[in-house]
């Protein structure tokens, strides 16, 4: 039963994370020479750095909601917007920080920092605030107590969609930079699917 209840569901949400984080190269690669999507690459891999902070924040929420006494949910509720608000002050601390040592960062991972590459990978930064540094207390709490099915289908599944159209328009049109505002535009998306469903949760 927990099976079908959360482990399917979880899996498939890995999945789905995994399909948005991967395809934009594979399918930049179609739109471009190998020069760029090695940039793309390198400046994706130098955005990621700041991904460690939310899943720091995603695991302590976690901790906090599995171990709540009485009225769970309701303390669950607390607890998430803390460390939303927790989350979206760490965000902005890190857009700030990769704005001013974005291009030291990107020529200690490649040796050059360019221009492009550093707006590329300041865009990236900013998909990477607004998907996972906003959305993962939500996804914990929605995750926790007992909606994850609807995750999977009203969050991941049309963001996957979603996300892979904004791929192929703007990364044809595009190319880095188009990838870049896709994955921007994406999380938008994203963000706004996640918090729809947690609304509808705690009604």
């Amino acid at each position: 039963d927990t099976i079908k209840r959360y482990s399917i569901w979880s899996h498939l949400n890995g999945v789905f994370s995994s399909i948005i984080a991967k395809a934009d190269i594979l399918l930049l690669s179609f739109f471009t020479n190998n020069e760029n999507v090695g940039r793309y690459a390198v400046a994706l891999q130098a955005a990621n750095v700041a991904g460690n902070i939310p899943a720091i924040f995603n695991y302590h929420n976690s901790v906090f909601l599995s171990n709540l006494g009485t009225n769970k949910q309701k303390s669950g509720e607390y607890y998430t917007r803390r460390f939303l608000g927790f989350s979206l002050i760490a965000g902005l601390v890190t857009l700030v920080l990769y704005f001013f040592f974005g291009s030291q960062l990107l020529r200690i991972i490649s040796g050059t920092s360019d221009s492009n590459d550093v707006y590329t990978l300041f865009i990236l930064v900013a998909s990477i605030v607004v998907a996972k540094f906003i959305t993962s207390p939500v996804i914990s709490y929605l995750s926790m107590f007992g909606h994850i099915r609807e995750v999977s289908l009203s969050v991941y599944l049309p963001s996957v969609v979603v996300y892979l159209m904004l791929y192929l328009i703007l990364g044809s049109f595009f190319a880095m930079k188009g990838m870049a505002w896709a994955n921007l535009l994406g999380s938008i998306i994203f963000l706004w699917l996640t918090m729809s469903q947690y609304n509808n949760a705690v009604k």
